[in-house]
Parts: C-alpha cells; sequence; structure tokens
C-alpha cells in the first residue's frame, strides 16, 4: 500500500467522525437549546399535563374561597418563618422537592383536622381519608376534590424522575395552593362550623 492509497482509505474511514465533530463545534453555542427541546418534545406532555391539571386545582381553590397564602414579613429575632415561607425558597432549588414538602404540610394538616373531628384514623391512606371526608360531609366538595388534585399533582411529579419535571413557576403555585389548604384545614380544626354547616 503506497502513501497516496493509505491516506485515501485514513480519509474514508475517518470522514464521517471527523464531519460529526466538526458539526458538534460548529452548533455548540446552540446545543444546550437543541437539547433542551429535545427533552421538551420527549417529555412535554407530562408538563403540560402537569400545568393543566394544576390551572384547574386553582380555580377549585378560588370557587372553594380559601384563604390567601401568607405574604413574607420581616419576623423578629428568634421567631421563624412558616415552613411554606421557607419552602418558596426551595423552589427555585428544587420544584420537585418543594412540592414534596407542601404535600407533606397539607397530609399533616389533613391527619390534624381529621383527629380534631374524630372522623377517620389517621393511618389511613390519604385517599381513604378524603373518601372519609366526602361521607361525613364536614368539608366542600370542592375542597375535598382540591387536595385530591394536590395529591396527584405531587405523585406526577415524584414519580416520573425522568425530563424537566415541573417548572419553578409550577411549583410556586403548587406551593400557594398547598398553604391555602392547610390553612384552611387548621381554621376548620381549630373552629369547628356549626352543625350541619360543614
Amino acid at each position: 500500500m503506497d502513501v497516496r492509497t493509505f491516506i485515501a482509505e485514513l480519509a474514508k474511514a475517518l470522514g464521517w467522525p471527523v464531519a460529526v465533530v466538526i458539526i458538534l463545534l460548529f452548533l455548540r453555542p446552540n446545543l444546550r437549546t437543541l437539547v433542551s427541546l429535545l427533552r421538551h418534545v420527549k417529555y412535554g406532555e407530562l408538563e403540560a399535563d402537569f400545568g393543566e391539571k394544576l390551572e384547574k386545582a386553582e380555580d377549585k381553590a378560588e370557587a372553594a374561597h380559601l384563604p390567601p397564602a401568607a405574604e413574607p414579613v420581616a419576623l423578629p429575632p428568634g421567631q421563624s418563618e412558616s415552613p411554606f415561607l421557607q419552602l418558596r425558597a426551595l423552589v427555585g432549588f428544587s420544584p420537585r422537592a418543594a412540592i414534596l414538602e407542601s404535600w407533606l404540610l397539607v397530609e399533616r394538616a389533613l391527619q390534624k383536622f381529621l383527629a380534631a373531628r374524630n372522623i377517620a384514623p389517621t393511618k389511613l391512606l390519604v385517599h381513604t381519608q378524603l373518601a372519609a371526608l366526602q361521607k361525613e360531609g364536614v368539608l366542600p366538595r370542592g375542597v375535598v376534590a382540591l387536595i385530591n388534585d394536590l395529591r396527584e399533582l405531587r405523585n406526577r411529579a415524584v414519580h416520573a424522575p425522568e425530563g424537566p419535571g415541573p417548572t419553578v413557576e409550577q411549583a410556586h403555585e403548587y406551593t400557594v395552593l398547598s398553604e391555602r389548604v392547610v390553612r384552611l384545614l387548621e381554621q376548620r380544626a381549630a373552629n369547628p362550623p356549626l352543625p350541619g354547616l360543614g
């Protein structure tokens, strides 16, 4: 094999890998955008579904006239801020973690509410607790549906770890909705309404 043949064979063998490297170097500034577009196409349905479900949950919260979420305020030294205000800081770092932690606060408030009303054992699964609430009629149907929506959204966020997951904005909205539900449950547990008024 002479030098010319060797160079020709080498060019044939290395042609496409060199071309790929040149293309990647050329597209390097836009590569991150292209990859995120591919992820969005692959996982876009999950994100859209989460967003749609969250919007429906917000509508239910407005229809149920839940108390508003707390506004951040400067606290005196030694006094800790609301767990939900702390979670709002977590949203920027890990939307999934903020959703999970928000749900745990809803779950805790639900268990305290059930204990205060002596309705159902707090050891039951949440969907069983919600069914008991529905049966007893101690919370408006829309609030029970909203709590169930928050549970489903939490499950989607936590059990679909691949892909981009919920956005920071979606996690923030979830956290605010969760806080509003917790505040309502705490109010209702502390001040039970008159019989027949739910």
